[in-house]
């Protein structure tokens, strides 16, 4: 993986619609969690047992879904 966290566009977004191709399951999360942090929810995913599942996670997936395979992807 190429980039640096500071870029505009995270690097898994590059690589994905550059290459054409569906994300992996890391890359997914990875996206969400840029998502969060650069929305000032931070680290969702190391919230523990508690956020597994919530409302907000289920939207920074959603988001980063979208990012990474356009708004025509089926999860």
């Amino acid at each position: 993986m190429t980039g640096s966290s500071s870029s505009l566009f995270a690097a898994e977004v590059v690589e994905c619609v550059a290459e054409g191709r569906a994300p992996t399951n890391r890359e997914l999360h990875a996206v969400a969690e840029r998502i969060g942090r650069d929305s000032g929810l931070g680290p969702i995913f190391a919230w523990g047992d508690a956020a597994a599942g919530s409302a907000e996670e289920r939207y920074l997936l959603r988001a980063a879904q979208a990012a990474l395979q356009g708004t025509d992807a089926r999860p």
